[in-house]
């Protein structure tokens, strides 16, 4: 057990120490007035658990009734002290107090007696409604169905009468006493549920945090809600992605601290120039060089614009026949050294700019201005806070290659022969390019053990690789003519695959890549340019890399190569502890117990899995922490099924970076075994070990799920509505105060640039989410800067990786990061 989670389970119970010392005696017969008083029966307390653990604390000697009992009522709240009464609702969550204030009216006024504890309520625009405390989100899913009323679920989610959406946010409002809107979401077929919530909260002039217009609205109906944003009390930010009917035109007179507005080609300078935002981001505007030199010309004079932070436009109208701010576009830096940063404007929202020019105001502030021109020109402007931002501005090397421009394949910095000494005149020759298609590879992290295939980052002053880092996605040239459709990495090294041929780079210590045993002249430590690796397969279909082995799916079965130490090849490991796939070692399909075609595969760091047309799934390797999900622990070389909850399910996937194991089914239900310490299990078990599967209760809660992946001590996951849930322990995603959830808790959608996620990924430490738009998000730890972020430090909000095309594969190991790139 790691010492962080010793350190949090010993708070917990130093929390429970201090809180029965707080109360004696007398509170055991405060309990009894409270049923007697009240008229509550006690078997009531048996159906909140944070009652009852509450009550227990009070008085451990209380004799509590256990199991499911008929509740009377209603209940009269009419006797009990009110100061005892406010601390026993204290200790609920919301969806145990409208379970109570369901009881009577009376019970409704009363549960106000705990306090609202700064909770807030948020409404998507779909039949669920949410109450976020403490940053934890609280679901209320109307259904029905009569028998599921007031069911919890696990993921703090409770079934309520169906009685529309508008009844049921001004219930909560009511009975909470709550005063702010977290999130306010308009979509298409929500919109009269929207108007209707949108007259109270004016005439209440209640605070909206977050006001989001969605991308389905049909024109008249977002044409109606501008006057009304004028009225509502928005906060903190206004984004509108709907389009606007032409020759449109309105006249913002209230605005939040940020404004996002993807068709703006009514939001003209004069609107810019009375704009008080802190950010300002405005798409397909229609805004001028001429508009935008009038802007630069009032923000330079002192005390002009003294919120603005960040302003984006995107234009049609911005070209290179006049200037910006005395220059005349594309203005970006080409010197070297080049530049790049990135500023942090509060809760989640980071900013990264490149090569930007410097330019000031009067009064000597410093700003970064960038114009890039093209079909929809871009410009970006930003006023450096030192006191605030992330990080200082860095001066670059000029050999990094950053610029992700098409390099020239360069013959002699990919030259076989000065990196390769491999290869020699009897192997096969590698084909010159393809015709296939396929995907450009990018690579970040830790290039020393040549795992990015980029010769001319490893600095070779002796015959040892020395420490290097790709701070940025750097484009693999190599790949280029390679028709690239799929990479893994591993520790140190990675695998790239076409259609039909195999790639390895990196460290080779446990033939990772393969090699002659022996002939020692033809086997390398490390190779630091890509490697072709023989696979007596004309198809591959798969690949998957762990620690220091890996797994090859090809039309002619499973192909293991690498580290055999703990079985995970397949093979007994005091006969081969490598499978080399050399010519006195050729690779040889695995024999696993099934006679159906494998679909799928899947490493973790010394384990391996495949799973059958059938669904059923198979291990072998290293089961210490119950990895193998085999009613067994230790080295199990040979493929045995995954027993437990999933016996008899059809799985379609497996997932995990080290010894936590997910698998995933075709109905979207997940499975858990392995590793499960850090809460990962959410409630399936309390052991830190499961050698068996367990069944996680989501897709009730949260939904079924699309994708799923672990760190070494947390989960994320994806629904089939495209929304990412996270919990365990570590660097989450959601700050620095939330590196523990017990639960799954739901990331908000403008993280995200308010898109739906279609894939989810995670290496050892660290996470990312794809978008619709294949725009990459990632988080975490960040060692040897493998985030590609342009730093090594931990990333505690997604941020938006930038890369030149849409992400189509992401690859992320435990030094290194690797991604396709469409």
């Amino acid at each position: 057990m790691s010492a962080k989670f010793q350190e949090i389970r010993q708070q917990n119970v130093e929390k429970c120490r201090k809180r029965r010392e707080k109360y004696d005696e007398e509170t055991g017969r405060l309990f009894d007035a409270f049923c007697t008083g009240a008229g509550i029966d006690k078997s009531f307390i048996s159906i909140l658990p944070e009652f009852q653990n509450f009550f227990l604390h009070l008085n451990p000697a209380a004799q509590l009734p256990s199991g499911d009992s008929s509740l009377e009522m209603p209940i009269a709240l009419l006797k009990f002290p009110y100061d005892l009464l406010g601390e026993v609702f204290k200790q609920c969550n919301p969806l145990e107090l409208y379970f109570l204030s369901k009881c009577s009216k009376k019970a409704q006024k009363t549960v106000k007696l705990g306090g609202s504890m700064n909770w807030k309520i948020c409404y998507w625009g779909r039949e669920q409604i949410l109450i976020w405390r403490d940053d934890l989100n609280y679901i209320f899913d109307p259904t029905d169905k009569p028998e599921d009323y007031f069911k919890i679920e696990s993921c703090e989610s409770m079934k309520i009468p169906k009685e529309g959406a508008f009844d049921m946010f001004f219930y909560l409002i009511e009975t909470f006493g709550m005063c702010i809107v977290k999130s306010l979401e308009i979509q298409s077929g929500n919109f009269h549920n929207f108007l209707e919530i949108t007259k109270v909260l004016i005439e209440r002039n209640m605070e909206i945090e977050h006001f989001y217009i969605g991308e389905t609205l049909d024109l008249n109906e977002v044409v109606n809600v501008l006057p009304l944003i004028s009225q509502m009390n928005i906060t903190k930010e206004l984004q509108c992605r709907n389009s606007f009917p032409p020759n449109f035109d309105y006249q913002l007179d209230k605005y939040p601290n940020s404004i996002r507005i993807y068709d703006s080609p009514w939001f003209g300078i004069n609107q810019l120039l009375k704009c008080p935002c802190t950010r300002i981001e405005l798409g397909d505007s229609g805004l001028s060089n001429q508009d935008l030199n009038v802007f630069f010309r009032e923000w330079k004079k002192t005390e002009a614009f003294p919120n603005l932070r960040y302003l984006e436009v995107s234009s049609k109208n911005i070209d290179n026949l006049s200037s910006i701010f005395d220059m005349v576009p594309p203005i970006t830096r080409r010197e070297n050294p080049r530049i790049r940063f990135s500023a942090w404007l509060g809760e989640d929202d980071y900013i990264f700019m490149c090569d930007a020019v410097k330019v000031y105001k009067d009064d000597g502030t410093e700003a970064w201005l960038d114009v890039e021109l093209g079909d929809v020109s871009k410009l970006e402007f930003l006023v450096w806070d030192p006191d605030r931002d992330m990080w200082e501005d860095e001066e670059l090397d000029p050999s990094d290659d950053e610029r992700y421009e098409d390099e020239e394949f360069d013959d002699e910095e990919f030259d076989d022969e000065e990196f390769d000494d491999e290869e020699t005149e009897d192997e096969e020759p590698d084909e010159e390019e393809s015709d296939e298609e396929g995907f450009d590879v990018y690579g970040c992290g830790l290039s020393a053990s040549g795992a990015l295939a980029i010769p001319k980052l490893i600095q070779n002053s002796t015959d040892d690789v020395t420490a290097s880092e790709a701070k940025y996605p750097k484009r693999i040239t190599y790949f280029n003519t390679k028709s690239i459709k799929n990479v893994t990495s591993g520790f140190g090294f990675s695998l790239f695959a076409s259609e039909n041929r195999l790639y390895g780079a990196g460290i080779n210590n446990r033939f990772q890549i393969g090699g002659q045993l022996t002939d020692p002249s033809k086997f390398q430590d490390y190779y630091i340019s890509a490697k072709k690796i023989n696979i007596p397969a004309e198809e591959i279909l798969e690949i998957s890399s762990g620690r220091a082995h890996s797994l090859i799916r090809t039309e002619k079965g499973v192909f293991a190569i690498g580290d055999n130490n703990f079985g995970q090849c397949g093979r007994d490991p005091t006969v081969l502890e490598h499978i080399v796939g050399s010519d006195d070692s050729p690779l040889q399909p695995l024999t696993p117990p099934t006679s159906n075609p494998i679909v799928s595969i899947h490493c973790s760091l010394d384990t391996s899995f495949i799973v059958d047309s059938e669904g059923k799934v198979f291990s072998f390797g290293l089961g210490e922490d119950g990895q193998c999900g085999n009613e067994s622990y230790g080295i199990q070389w040979n493929p045995s099924s995954v027993k437990g909850d999933l016996e008899g399910v059809r799985i379609q996937k497996i997932a995990g970076s080290t010894d936590t194991v997910m698998a995933l089914s075709d109905e979207g239900e997940a499975f858990v075994w392995g590793q499960t310490e850090y809460g990962q299990a959410v409630g399936a078990t309390d052991q830190i070990q499961l050698n068996v599967s367990r069944h996680l209760n989501l897709s009730s809660t949260i939904g079924p799920i699309s994708s799923i992946a672990t760190t070494q001590s947390s989960v994320i996951a994806q629904n089939k509505n495209g929304e990412v849930f996270v919990w365990g322990v570590g660097v989450l995603g959601m700050g620095p105060e939330a590196e523990v959830l017990k639960r799954p808790t739901r990331m908000d959608q403008p993280l995200f640039d308010g898109k739906k996620i279609t894939s989810v990924s995670a290496g050892n430490s660290c996470m990312s989410a794809t978008n619709e738009s294949g725009r990459l998000f990632i988080w975490g730890e960040n060692r040897y800067s493998s985030l590609g972020l342009g730093h090594s430090k931990r990333q505690l909000f997604p941020y938006q990786l930038f890369l030149p095309g849409d992400v189509r594969h992401v690859a992320l190991g435990p030094d290194h990061s690797l991604f396709l790139v469409n």
